[in-house]
């Protein structure tokens, strides 16, 4: 192979090599706005608020949890006094 063809496929190669540097560099950008937001929410913060919302909700059926036992342990305590009230009456009429 002559001077001249060997300076022919270095230069391709070259060519070849830069253009793949700018695919990578250009790939490496979208990546980097996709992480960032660029303006808008990023993966990295959208990922933090799902993060957060996901607790909020977990604390919020622990406390709907615990609402329903208060309230079933109320409701429960309701119709005992009602009953006894109402047994309480009902002897009371008797006599």
């Amino acid at each position: 192979m002559s001077d001249e063809q060997r300076k022919v496929v270095m230069e391709a190669q070259i060519e070849a090599t830069a253009e793949a540097v700018r695919d990578i560099a250009l790939r490496v950008s979208r990546i980097d706005e996709m992480l960032r937001g660029n303006g808008r929410k990023g993966l990295a913060t959208e990922h933090e608020v799902l993060k957060e919302r996901v607790a909020t909700l977990e604390m919020f059926a622990k406390d709907l949890r615990y609402l329903r036992q208060w309230a079933t342990v109320g409701i429960l305590a309701l119709l005992g006094s009602v009953s006894w009230a109402t047994i309480e009456w009902v002897m009371r009429m008797k006599v």
